[in-house]
């Protein structure tokens, strides 16, 4: 163990290794070395807030997309009745989504997402999205899941 200086007048105790790693912190600090020139911070900084702007646009996968949009109005007792992946069997699901999804769905406004109709709350890279993860999770799948 050896006693580390803070700023010249206090110490922590450290082990030699630690001792060691500051020690050579404060010599790369005071040489100038090893220090990110600012051009290349701000660069870095710029790609890490592209990365989180790009993912919060990125579509949500199935599962969430319909816990959020299908589930509040096809929950177990709802007047709208209870609907989940394992209601209907794959081709089921891929006739409803061709035939009858925008008919059954476009008077009904999603107050949760700007009072808009469910058909425009649900962009269709969404549609897209839930309908596979449904088809994938229907009755009849090797994975059947009912979304609880």
């Amino acid at each position: 163990m050896v006693c580390c200086p803070l700023d010249g007048k206090a110490c922590i105790i450290v082990s030699n290794r630690a001792a060691r790693s500051i020690k050579e912190a404060r010599m790369v600090k005071r040489n100038g070395e090893g220090q990110i020139p600012h051009r290349v911070a701000w660069v870095v900084g710029m790609a890490l807030v592209a990365v989180v702007v790009l993912a919060k646009d990125a579509p949500a996968d199935g599962k969430t997309l319909f816990k959020e949009y299908c589930k509040p109005c096809h929950a177990e007792g709802s007047k709208s009745g209870e609907y989940t992946p394992m209601t209907l069997i794959g081709e089921q699901w891929e006739r409803f989504f061709e035939t009858k999804y925008v008919s059954a769905h476009q008077a009904v406004i999603d107050s949760a997402h700007g009072n808009k109709p469910v058909t425009e709350a649900i962009t269709p890279d969404m549609l897209k999205v839930l309908k596979e993860w449904i088809v994938d999770h229907a009755a009849d799948s090797e994975h059947p899941m009912t979304c609880g």
